[in-house]
């Protein structure tokens, strides 16, 4: 009867040191994109708390015409100027007979500034409906973007 709580004490340890390594391999982290095309900094309107205020935005863009991929990465800051939010979006596009090229699959990634490092927040793969990132964003840090 030892032997089975031991045995169990052991698995139940390996499984969660594997599923940890596993999740931690698999979060998302933002490219290095201090090379890329910038655009910005713009002021930009939004809704933050109820209020209307205006932060800081940045866009930085490479498109790697080669492997069809576009990767934009929108850093925003807060009322004080300290970064605070960015929006990665991955574009992954395919070639037609005609040549032309579309954007098949979109993969979009917020994260949070936390003591100067990027934390991973969210993922949304092959994205389909905005709104649910709207959504997102609105109930979780109470920011809204003016159209």
């Amino acid at each position: 009867m030892k032997h089975n709580r031991v045995f169990a004490f052991v698995f139940v340890c390996m499984f969660l040191t594997l599923t940890r390594a596993g999740a931690q391999i698999n979060t998302p982290v933002i490219p290095d994109y201090s090379d890329w095309a910038k655009s910005g900094p713009i002021e930009i309107s939004v809704v933050l708390d109820g209020k209307d205020a205006t932060i800081l935005g940045e866009a930085y863009l490479y498109t790697d015409f080669q492997n069809l991929r576009r990767h934009v990465v929108r850093v925003f800051s807060d009322q004080k100027g300290d970064p605070w939010l960015t929006f990665y979006t991955e574009e992954i596009g395919e070639r037609h007979p005609t040549g032309s090229v579309s954007t098949k699959e979109a993969n979009f990634f917020i994260f949070k500034n936390v003591n100067g490092q990027w934390v991973f927040v969210r993922e949304w793969l092959n994205m389909k409906n905005l709104n649910e990132c709207v959504e997102f964003v609105k109930n979780t840090f109470k920011l809204e973007f003016r159209q």
